[in-house]
């Protein structure tokens, strides 16, 4: 009796089993980076923010802010600035 073509069928249903596994991977690094990359896209907002050419209120806050900054968590920080860049996206 020839037994190859089991072989083979086991082969193949382990090499799909592999294949199923790398696509998993794949995309929990595809939804990792995408995290990462909106972190870094509200990171380079929140800098752009501090460079920017404010109305006076807006520079009178990042003032404030740049005069606390030393004593603040990064999250106190992100909070000021998305607080403020949400205030400046209100106004018309």
């Amino acid at each position: 009796m020839n037994r190859e073509p089991l072989v083979l069928h086991s082969d193949l249903r382990e090499r799909v089993k592999e294949l199923e596994l790398l696509g998993l991977r794949a995309a929990q690094q595809d939804v990792a980076l995408r995290e990462k990359l909106a972190a870094c896209e509200k990171d380079a907002e929140r800098f752009k923010w501090l460079c920017d050419d404010l109305d006076a209120l807006q520079r009178a806050r990042r003032s404030h802010l740049l005069n606390r900054i030393s004593t603040m968590s990064y999250s106190a920080i992100c909070t000021f600035i998305d607080a403020a860049i949400a205030e400046r996206g209100s106004k018309p």
